[in-house]
Protein backbone atom coordinates (compact mmCIF):
# COMPACT_ATOMS: atom_id res chain seq x y z
CA UNK A 1 0.00 0.00 0.00
CA UNK A 2 1.40 3.27 -0.64
CA UNK A 3 1.18 6.38 1.38
CA UNK A 4 -1.17 8.83 0.00
CA UNK A 5 0.42 11.78 1.80
CA UNK A 6 3.27 12.79 3.48
CA UNK A 7 2.90 11.74 7.28
CA UNK A 8 2.59 15.37 8.99
CA UNK A 9 2.96 18.73 8.56
CA UNK A 10 5.99 20.51 9.31
CA UNK A 11 4.52 22.26 12.58
CA UNK A 12 4.75 18.61 14.03
CA UNK A 13 8.23 18.08 13.67
CA UNK A 14 9.08 21.14 15.56
CA UNK A 15 8.69 20.77 19.31
CA UNK A 16 11.06 19.33 20.96
CA UNK A 17 13.14 22.62 20.47
CA UNK A 18 10.51 24.79 22.51
CA UNK A 19 9.99 22.19 25.39
CA UNK A 20 13.95 21.65 26.08
CA UNK A 21 14.92 24.68 25.69
CA UNK A 22 17.77 25.37 23.92
CA UNK A 23 19.17 29.01 25.37
CA UNK A 24 19.26 30.93 22.71
CA UNK A 25 18.49 34.68 22.47
CA UNK A 26 17.91 33.87 18.59
CA UNK A 27 14.79 33.62 16.45
CA UNK A 28 13.68 30.18 16.59
CA UNK A 29 11.70 28.90 13.81
CA UNK A 30 10.21 25.69 15.56
CA UNK A 31 9.21 28.06 18.23
CA UNK A 32 6.72 29.78 16.50
CA UNK A 33 5.46 26.87 14.97
CA UNK A 34 4.34 25.22 17.82
CA UNK A 35 2.98 27.93 19.60
CA UNK A 36 1.20 28.63 16.48
CA UNK A 37 -0.18 25.64 16.08
CA UNK A 38 -1.15 25.40 19.44
CA UNK A 39 -3.80 28.39 18.72
CA UNK A 40 -7.00 29.66 16.77
CA UNK A 41 -5.48 32.26 14.52
CA UNK A 42 -8.32 34.99 14.49
CA UNK A 43 -8.54 37.30 11.32
CA UNK A 44 -7.90 39.84 14.07
CA UNK A 45 -4.97 38.76 15.65
CA UNK A 46 -3.24 38.88 11.82
CA UNK A 47 -4.69 41.92 11.20
CA UNK A 48 -3.24 43.53 14.45
CA UNK A 49 -0.10 42.28 13.81
CA UNK A 50 0.33 43.79 10.39
CA UNK A 51 -1.26 47.08 11.51
CA UNK A 52 2.20 46.73 14.16
CA UNK A 53 4.29 45.60 10.93
CA UNK A 54 3.10 48.58 8.94
CA UNK A 55 3.87 50.92 12.15
CA UNK A 56 7.55 49.12 12.12
CA UNK A 57 8.16 49.94 8.29
CA UNK A 58 7.99 54.01 9.34
CA UNK A 59 9.63 54.33 12.63
CA UNK A 60 11.30 50.66 13.90
CA UNK A 61 13.86 48.84 14.56
CA UNK A 62 14.91 46.86 11.57
CA UNK A 63 15.43 43.86 13.13
CA UNK A 64 12.20 44.00 15.26
CA UNK A 65 10.41 44.36 11.64
CA UNK A 66 12.10 41.35 10.38
CA UNK A 67 10.57 39.43 12.70
CA UNK A 68 7.28 41.23 12.38
CA UNK A 69 7.51 40.19 8.66
CA UNK A 70 8.17 36.48 9.30
CA UNK A 71 5.63 36.17 12.35
CA UNK A 72 3.21 37.63 9.24
CA UNK A 73 4.50 35.05 7.03
CA UNK A 74 3.37 32.33 9.70
CA UNK A 75 -0.17 33.85 10.57
CA UNK A 76 -0.62 34.25 6.92
CA UNK A 77 -0.45 30.49 6.22
CA UNK A 78 -2.47 29.36 9.15
CA UNK A 79 -5.01 31.08 8.26
CA UNK A 80 -4.66 30.20 4.26
CA UNK A 81 -3.89 33.13 2.83
CA UNK A 82 -0.62 31.59 1.59
CA UNK A 83 -0.07 34.93 -1.38
CA UNK A 84 -0.22 37.07 1.58
CA UNK A 85 2.69 34.80 3.20
CA UNK A 86 4.88 34.48 0.55
CA UNK A 87 4.98 38.63 0.21
CA UNK A 88 5.76 39.36 3.51
CA UNK A 89 8.35 36.71 3.83
CA UNK A 90 9.65 37.66 0.78
CA UNK A 91 9.91 41.58 2.24
CA UNK A 92 11.51 39.70 5.48
CA UNK A 93 14.37 38.70 3.30
CA UNK A 94 15.44 41.60 0.97
CA UNK A 95 15.16 43.79 4.38
CA UNK A 96 17.09 40.90 6.14
CA UNK A 97 19.92 41.29 3.20
CA UNK A 98 19.82 44.56 3.39
CA UNK A 99 20.61 44.75 7.15
CA UNK A 100 22.95 41.83 6.95
CA UNK A 101 21.00 39.45 9.28
CA UNK A 102 21.61 36.23 8.02
CA UNK A 103 20.20 34.28 10.57
CA UNK A 104 16.76 35.82 9.87
CA UNK A 105 17.34 35.74 6.19
CA UNK A 106 17.66 31.69 7.10
CA UNK A 107 14.37 31.75 9.21
CA UNK A 108 12.97 33.50 6.11
CA UNK A 109 13.87 31.10 3.99
CA UNK A 110 12.60 28.36 6.04
CA UNK A 111 9.09 29.60 6.30
CA UNK A 112 9.43 30.29 2.45
CA UNK A 113 10.02 26.07 2.27
CA UNK A 114 7.63 25.62 4.16
CA UNK A 115 4.95 27.38 2.11
CA UNK A 116 5.79 25.76 -0.91
CA UNK A 117 5.45 22.35 1.20
CA UNK A 118 2.06 23.00 2.35
CA UNK A 119 0.72 23.31 -1.08
CA UNK A 120 2.53 20.48 -2.61
CA UNK A 121 5.29 22.55 -4.59
CA UNK A 122 7.93 20.02 -3.08
CA UNK A 123 10.86 21.34 -5.65
CA UNK A 124 10.21 24.94 -4.59
CA UNK A 125 10.16 23.88 -1.02
CA UNK A 126 13.50 21.97 -1.34
CA UNK A 127 15.18 25.16 -3.06
CA UNK A 128 14.47 27.40 0.19
CA UNK A 129 14.84 24.78 2.44
CA UNK A 130 18.32 24.39 1.08
CA UNK A 131 19.51 28.00 1.45
CA UNK A 132 18.37 27.94 5.06
CA UNK A 133 20.86 25.25 5.74
CA UNK A 134 23.97 26.84 4.33
CA UNK A 135 23.09 30.44 5.57
CA UNK A 136 22.01 28.24 9.04
CA UNK A 137 25.46 26.18 8.46
CA UNK A 138 27.41 29.48 7.73
CA UNK A 139 26.83 31.50 10.53
CA UNK A 140 27.03 28.06 12.83
CA UNK A 141 23.24 28.51 14.32
CA UNK A 142 22.70 24.65 15.70
CA UNK A 143 19.01 25.29 16.67
CA UNK A 144 17.66 26.15 13.46
CA UNK A 145 20.78 24.38 11.42
CA UNK A 146 18.85 20.88 13.07
CA UNK A 147 15.84 21.78 12.29
CA UNK A 148 16.42 22.74 9.04
CA UNK A 149 17.71 19.58 8.06
CA UNK A 150 15.21 17.39 9.46
CA UNK A 151 12.93 19.65 7.24
CA UNK A 152 15.11 19.19 4.10
CA UNK A 153 15.01 15.44 4.69
CA UNK A 154 11.25 15.58 4.73
CA UNK A 155 11.23 17.39 1.44
CA UNK A 156 13.53 14.37 0.14
CA UNK A 157 10.95 11.89 0.97
CA UNK A 158 8.02 13.65 -0.51
CA UNK A 159 10.16 13.84 -3.62
CA UNK A 160 10.43 10.52 -4.21
CA UNK A 161 14.24 10.84 -2.72
CA UNK A 162 14.56 8.19 -0.45
CA UNK A 163 18.34 7.38 -0.16
CA UNK A 164 18.64 11.18 -0.18
CA UNK A 165 16.81 11.56 2.55
CA UNK A 166 18.41 8.18 4.76
CA UNK A 167 21.53 10.26 3.96
CA UNK A 168 20.54 13.76 5.55
CA UNK A 169 19.10 11.67 8.85
CA UNK A 170 22.55 9.30 9.16
CA UNK A 171 24.27 12.55 9.15
CA UNK A 172 22.05 13.88 11.74
CA UNK A 173 21.51 11.16 14.19
CA UNK A 174 25.61 10.45 13.46
CA UNK A 175 25.54 14.22 15.82
CA UNK A 176 23.28 13.55 17.73
CA UNK A 177 25.07 10.41 19.25
CA UNK A 178 28.55 12.11 19.21
CA UNK A 179 26.95 15.03 21.21
CA UNK A 180 24.69 12.88 23.19
CA UNK A 181 21.73 14.96 22.33
CA UNK A 182 18.89 12.18 22.91
CA UNK A 183 16.39 14.70 22.25
CA UNK A 184 17.52 15.03 18.25
CA UNK A 185 17.77 11.47 18.20
CA UNK A 186 14.18 10.85 19.33
CA UNK A 187 13.16 13.38 16.53
CA UNK A 188 15.41 11.52 13.88
CA UNK A 189 14.12 7.75 14.53
CA UNK A 190 10.29 9.52 14.20
CA UNK A 191 11.30 10.72 10.56
CA UNK A 192 13.70 7.23 10.05
CA UNK A 193 9.97 5.56 11.13
CA UNK A 194 8.21 7.86 8.61
CA UNK A 195 10.94 7.17 5.74
CA UNK A 196 10.40 3.48 6.43
CA UNK A 197 6.77 3.42 6.44
CA UNK A 198 7.03 5.11 2.80
CA UNK A 199 8.98 2.03 1.90
CA UNK A 200 6.41 -0.65 3.23
CA UNK A 201 8.64 -1.78 6.22
CA UNK A 202 5.96 -1.63 8.59
CA UNK A 203 7.51 -3.15 11.58
CA UNK A 204 11.01 -1.25 10.92
CA UNK A 205 9.33 1.79 11.14
CA UNK A 206 7.07 0.65 14.31
CA UNK A 207 10.65 0.12 15.97
CA UNK A 208 12.06 3.04 15.00
CA UNK A 209 9.13 5.52 16.41
CA UNK A 210 9.24 3.41 19.47
CA UNK A 211 12.80 4.67 20.01
CA UNK A 212 11.78 7.77 19.79
CA UNK A 213 8.55 7.70 21.86
CA UNK A 214 11.08 5.71 24.71
CA UNK A 215 13.20 8.75 24.54
CA UNK A 216 9.98 11.55 24.74
CA UNK A 217 8.72 10.04 27.88
CA UNK A 218 11.64 10.07 29.69
CA UNK A 219 12.11 13.65 28.78
CA UNK A 220 8.30 13.70 29.40
CA UNK A 221 7.87 15.55 26.48
CA UNK A 222 4.34 14.98 25.65
CA UNK A 223 3.70 16.26 21.75
CA UNK A 224 6.17 14.09 20.54
CA UNK A 225 4.81 11.48 22.53
CA UNK A 226 1.19 11.86 21.26
CA UNK A 227 3.23 12.54 17.81
CA UNK A 228 4.92 8.46 18.11
CA UNK A 229 2.04 7.24 19.49
CA UNK A 230 -0.11 8.26 16.14
CA UNK A 231 2.58 7.44 13.88
CA UNK A 232 2.57 4.23 15.76
CA UNK A 233 -1.31 3.61 15.30
CA UNK A 234 -1.00 4.26 11.53
CA UNK A 235 1.99 1.57 11.26
CA UNK A 236 -0.65 -0.98 13.11
CA UNK A 237 -3.45 0.39 10.58
CA UNK A 238 -1.49 -0.58 7.73
CA UNK A 239 -0.47 -4.19 8.70
CA UNK A 240 -4.03 -4.89 8.95
CA UNK A 241 -4.04 -4.91 13.38
CA UNK A 242 -6.73 -2.52 14.00
CA UNK A 243 -7.18 -3.33 17.64
CA UNK A 244 -3.73 -2.07 17.86
CA UNK A 245 -4.54 0.49 15.95
CA UNK A 246 -6.93 2.41 17.74
CA UNK A 247 -5.64 1.54 20.94
CA UNK A 248 -2.40 3.59 20.21
CA UNK A 249 -4.69 6.42 18.39
CA UNK A 250 -6.53 6.75 21.22
CA UNK A 251 -4.28 7.27 23.32
CA UNK A 252 -2.89 9.62 20.95
CA UNK A 253 -5.65 11.69 21.06
CA UNK A 254 -5.51 12.01 24.71
CA UNK A 255 -2.20 13.25 24.56
CA UNK A 256 -2.74 15.98 22.17
CA UNK A 257 -6.17 17.06 23.46
CA UNK A 258 -4.44 18.50 26.58
CA UNK A 259 -1.75 19.38 24.59
CA UNK A 260 -3.60 21.23 21.99
CA UNK A 261 -1.54 20.24 19.03
CA UNK A 262 -3.90 20.28 16.37
CA UNK A 263 -2.21 19.35 13.20
CA UNK A 264 -1.34 15.97 15.30
CA UNK A 265 -5.25 16.20 15.98
CA UNK A 266 -6.28 16.20 12.15
CA UNK A 267 -3.87 13.41 11.72
CA UNK A 268 -5.21 11.02 14.30
CA UNK A 269 -8.74 11.68 13.22
CA UNK A 270 -8.35 11.09 9.53
CA UNK A 271 -6.42 7.85 10.63
CA UNK A 272 -9.21 6.70 12.94
CA UNK A 273 -11.30 7.46 9.89
CA UNK A 274 -8.95 5.09 7.53
CA UNK A 275 -9.08 2.00 10.66
CA UNK A 276 -13.24 2.18 11.22
CA UNK A 277 -13.06 1.67 7.40
CA UNK A 278 -11.83 -1.02 7.35
CA UNK A 279 -13.78 -2.72 10.42
CA UNK A 280 -16.83 -1.43 8.37
CA UNK A 281 -17.83 0.96 10.99
CA UNK A 282 -18.70 3.29 8.79
CA UNK A 283 -20.56 6.09 11.09
CA UNK A 284 -17.77 6.68 12.98
CA UNK A 285 -15.18 6.37 9.86
CA UNK A 286 -17.72 9.33 8.18
CA UNK A 287 -17.52 10.97 11.62
CA UNK A 288 -13.40 10.65 12.26
CA UNK A 289 -13.05 12.33 8.46
CA UNK A 290 -15.50 14.95 8.68
CA UNK A 291 -13.91 16.28 12.19
CA UNK A 292 -10.49 15.90 10.33
CA UNK A 293 -11.58 18.16 7.65
CA UNK A 294 -13.70 20.67 9.84
CA UNK A 295 -10.57 21.07 12.02
CA UNK A 296 -8.18 21.23 8.69
CA UNK A 297 -10.70 23.82 6.99
CA UNK A 298 -9.79 26.28 10.57
CA UNK A 299 -6.09 25.59 10.44
CA UNK A 300 -6.12 26.29 6.33
CA UNK A 301 -4.54 22.73 6.02
CA UNK A 302 -5.64 22.33 2.55
CA UNK A 303 -3.64 19.06 1.60
CA UNK A 304 -5.66 17.42 4.80
CA UNK A 305 -8.95 18.40 3.56
CA UNK A 306 -7.87 16.96 -0.27
CA UNK A 307 -6.59 14.17 1.39
CA UNK A 308 -9.83 13.51 3.91
CA UNK A 309 -12.16 14.05 1.36
CA UNK A 310 -10.51 11.27 -1.16
CA UNK A 311 -10.93 9.02 1.26
CA UNK A 312 -14.19 9.52 2.29
CA UNK A 313 -14.80 9.33 -1.31
CA UNK A 314 -13.71 5.89 -1.53
CA UNK A 315 -15.32 4.60 1.02
CA UNK A 316 -18.60 5.85 0.50
CA UNK A 317 -18.23 4.16 -3.13
CA UNK A 318 -17.00 0.95 -0.73
CA UNK A 319 -20.27 0.96 0.94
CA UNK A 320 -22.64 1.84 -1.89
CA UNK A 321 -23.47 5.04 -1.36
CA UNK A 322 -22.76 6.36 -4.67
CA UNK A 323 -25.02 9.89 -3.97
CA UNK A 324 -22.18 10.87 -1.29
CA UNK A 325 -19.48 9.53 -2.84
CA UNK A 326 -20.47 11.91 -5.76
CA UNK A 327 -20.25 15.05 -3.32
CA UNK A 328 -17.00 13.77 -1.55
CA UNK A 329 -15.30 13.81 -5.00
CA UNK A 330 -16.73 17.11 -6.48
CA UNK A 331 -15.30 18.56 -3.47
CA UNK A 332 -11.63 16.72 -3.62
CA UNK A 333 -11.37 17.78 -6.99
CA UNK A 334 -12.37 21.62 -6.45
CA UNK A 335 -9.84 21.62 -3.52
CA UNK A 336 -7.08 19.36 -5.61
CA UNK A 337 -7.82 22.55 -8.79
CA UNK A 338 -7.75 25.43 -5.44
CA UNK A 339 -4.63 23.57 -4.45
CA UNK A 340 -3.01 23.51 -7.88
CA UNK A 341 -4.11 27.03 -8.64
CA UNK A 342 -2.54 28.23 -5.38
CA UNK A 343 0.85 26.64 -5.89
CA UNK A 344 1.23 28.20 -9.51
CA UNK A 345 0.02 31.89 -8.16
CA UNK A 346 2.59 31.77 -5.98
CA UNK A 347 5.60 30.71 -8.32
CA UNK A 348 3.96 34.00 -10.33
CA UNK A 349 3.67 36.08 -7.47
CA UNK A 350 7.12 34.82 -6.17
CA UNK A 351 8.79 35.97 -9.75
CA UNK A 352 6.84 39.38 -9.63
CA UNK A 353 8.04 39.66 -6.51
CA UNK A 354 12.07 38.84 -7.47
CA UNK A 355 11.79 41.47 -10.55
CA UNK A 356 10.37 43.98 -8.15
CA UNK A 357 13.51 43.26 -6.00
CA UNK A 358 15.84 43.45 -8.86
CA UNK A 359 14.55 46.50 -10.43
CA UNK A 360 14.75 48.26 -6.70
CA UNK A 361 18.49 46.78 -6.20
CA UNK A 362 19.24 48.44 -9.86
CA UNK A 363 18.22 51.61 -9.19
CA UNK A 364 19.81 51.80 -5.56
CA UNK A 365 23.02 50.92 -7.34
CA UNK A 366 22.26 53.80 -10.20
CA UNK A 367 21.83 55.97 -7.14
CA UNK A 368 25.33 54.91 -5.29
CA UNK A 369 26.96 55.03 -8.53
CA UNK A 370 25.72 58.50 -9.09
CA UNK A 371 26.32 59.49 -5.35
CA UNK A 372 29.98 57.82 -6.07
CA UNK A 373 30.48 59.96 -9.52
CA UNK A 374 29.20 63.53 -7.71
CA UNK A 375 31.33 62.17 -4.51
CA UNK A 376 34.29 62.53 -7.11
CA UNK A 377 33.32 65.19 -8.79
CA UNK A 378 33.65 67.33 -5.46
CA UNK A 379 36.57 66.17 -4.60
CA UNK A 380 38.23 66.71 -8.32
CA UNK A 381 37.02 70.36 -7.80
CA UNK A 382 38.00 70.44 -4.17
CA UNK A 383 41.99 69.53 -5.59
CA UNK A 384 41.95 72.20 -8.59
CA UNK A 385 40.52 75.12 -6.46
CA UNK A 386 42.99 74.00 -3.82
CA UNK A 387 45.58 73.55 -6.53
CA UNK A 388 44.72 77.10 -8.00
CA UNK A 389 44.94 78.70 -4.36
CA UNK A 390 48.46 77.53 -3.91
CA UNK A 391 49.58 78.44 -7.61
CA UNK A 392 48.49 81.66 -6.84
CA UNK A 393 50.34 82.40 -3.42
CA UNK A 394 53.46 81.19 -5.63
CA UNK A 395 52.51 83.48 -8.46
CA UNK A 396 52.22 86.14 -5.54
Amino acid sequence: MKRLQLLFAIGLLSSFFVLNGYASDSYIFSDKFVALQRQIISEDSLHTLIEQTDSLRQFGDATELIENLIDCGLYSQFYGDYTQSINHLYEAITVATEENNEELKGVAYLSLSNVYFRVGNFQKSFDNGTKAVALFNEIDNSPNLLFAKIFVGQVYIALGKFEDAKNVYAEILNEAIVQADRTAMAEIYNHLGALSLYEEEFYKSINFYNKALAINTLQKNNINRGINFANIGEAYMMIGKQDSAVWYLKNALAIQKETNYRSCIIFIYRTLGQVYAQLNMNKLANDYYLRSIALARKMGEINEQVLNYKLLAEHSEQIRDYKNSNIYLKKYFELKDSLHHISNQLSINELNIKYKVQNQERELLAIQVEKELQDEKIRINSKTIQLQKTILAIVI
